[in-house]
């Protein structure tokens, strides 16, 4: 019985590995694909395939940030050579403090900012952009406003599903920020935790990570998005 069962189970993992090859060739083939503009019937990450490449136009609601973290920088799809110190966020407009926060020892902690964006061409409804990743000094909008990019824009990036939270973070945490008279206080979630952010944010369930070409000077840095899928099917199929 043992002979065969593990037989069984090592044609059961070849057929896994052909499948999840498939699946990373395809999202390999998302990722390097002009982007589209977003279909007018996509109202949920879900509607689209993972990693697609869309275009939306419209405005942030800068207003209405969170943030997800504590996250370090993502630099898989940043430009080849490019350092912390030599990107759009190092502009001559930044404060002293901004331009200390990214020019620390690489890779230090900070957070994901994510915000509504209205899109243009459907009044009333809007997405949650990951804009990208700012130092943890950075936090609160105050720090950076010459990045708050104010009035219609278009931007490309690629859409991502929702991931589980961590067991210590299902809840969002209230951040406070300086100006009070503009600025909700941030929520801090722990994960991409799309349907929570979109019922907190009342925005559609629908969640794109901003390509580093979407990122402004003296904002988040773009480009934040990791394909990260493990294969590991060949392992155990040797093993059965």
């Amino acid at each position: 019985i043992l002979p065969t069962s593990c037989l069984a189970l090592g044609y059961w993992q070849v057929g896994r590995r052909r499948w999840k090859l498939d699946l990373l060739d395809r999202i390999d083939e998302n990722v390097h694909k002009a982007p589209v503009p977003l279909p007018s019937g996509a109202r949920a990450s879900l509607d689209l395939p993972e990693y697609a490449a869309i275009t939306v136009r419209g405005q942030f609601d800068h207003s209405r940030e969170a943030v997800i973290g504590p996250r370090s920088l993502i630099e898989d799809m940043l430009p080849v050579g490019m350092s912390q110190s030599g990107n759009k966020v190092m502009g001559p407009v930044l404060t002293q403090k901004q331009h200390r926060a990214h020019t620390q020892p690489s890779n230090p902690a900070g957070y994901f900012v994510v915000t509504p964006f209205q899109l243009a061409d459907r009044p009333g409804e809007s997405i949650l952009v990951n804009r990208g990743w700012v130092h943890l000094d950075l936090r609160d909008p105050a720090t950076r406003t010459p990045g708050q990019v104010k009035g219609i824009v278009e931007i490309s990036g690629y859409v991502r599903y929702p991931e589980a939270p961590p067991p210590y973070g299902s809840f969002p945490k209230l951040l406070e920020c300086s100006d009070k008279e503009k600025q909700l206080p941030q929520l801090q979630y722990y994960g991409r935790q799309v349907n929570d952010m979109a019922r907190d944010m009342d925005t559609l369930p629908l969640f794109i990570d901003a390509t580093y070409d979407s990122s402004t000077t003296g904002g988040p840095i773009g480009g934040q998005t990791r394909v990260n899928l493990r294969n590991e099917h060949m392992s155990y199929i040797i093993t059965w």
